[in-house]
């Protein structure tokens, strides 16, 4: 049986979308290599824009670079996204259908050399998000194979915590933990800059590397 693709999660984003530059949200295969994929947003405010996704691009690794040159070590390949209503919701969308999926990392490697596989065939989607700050918790990625569509994974900033509320508690003690202690200036969030109304269904939780 042929082995599928299969997505999960590599050291995503714990920070919530910002409009000062663009998002990043970095996936890894764990099953057999394909090709093409499918992006979709997921969201509120995406009906009247009061919320907007742009700017999609695939990051890929670009082995032929070194990190002494003035090339960063990465590919950036464009894609279209677009608005579209699934089911009664609008999401944006994007297809990449040419991408070759990198296959998994075999399973013989020692320890770091299982990281750098990791690293290497790892990938990345970035966007940009503008409009509505308040609901930009409620964002949330899912790329899926095209191959295998319930082999996907999906990001939302606070997928480790119980609720968007939960979360941002969560950030605020942290940062006054690190001033106390390590006098680094707390960073500026608080719950009042977010709707933290659960307008969302409940997403399984999302495996990651």
């Amino acid at each position: 049986m042929k082995d599928l693709p299969r997505l999960i999660l590599y050291s995503p984003s714990l920070n919530p979308c910002t409009v000062e530059g663009p998002n990043v949200v970095s996936f890894l295969n764990v099953g057999g290599a394909s090709k093409g994929i499918r992006i979709v947003f997921s969201g509120t405010g995406f009906e009247k824009d009061d919320v907007v996704i742009s700017n999609g691009i695939l990051q890929t690794k670009n082995l032929a670079s070194s990190v002494e040159t003035e090339q960063p070590p990465f590919h950036l390949a464009p894609f279209a996204l677009q608005k579209v209503n699934l089911a009664g919701e609008w999401v944006w969308e994007g297809l990449i259908p040419d991408f070759e999926i990198p296959g998994k990392v075999p399973g013989n490697l020692g320890p770091r050399k299982t990281d750098d596989e990791s690293w290497e065939r790892s990938f990345s989607i970035r966007f940009d998000v503008s409009g509505d700050t308040r609901r930009f918790l409620d964002v949330r990625l899912n790329v899926s194979p095209l191959e295998n569509p319930v082999g996907g994974s999906t990001w939302y900033c606070w997928l480790m915590h119980r609720s968007k509320r939960d979360y941002l508690e969560a950030r605020i003690r942290d940062a006054q933990e690190a001033e106390a202690m390590w006098g680094i200036p707390s960073q500026a969030i608080s719950l009042e800059d977010y709707d933290l109304t659960e307008t969302l269904p409940p997403c399984q939780k999302p495996v990651w590397y």
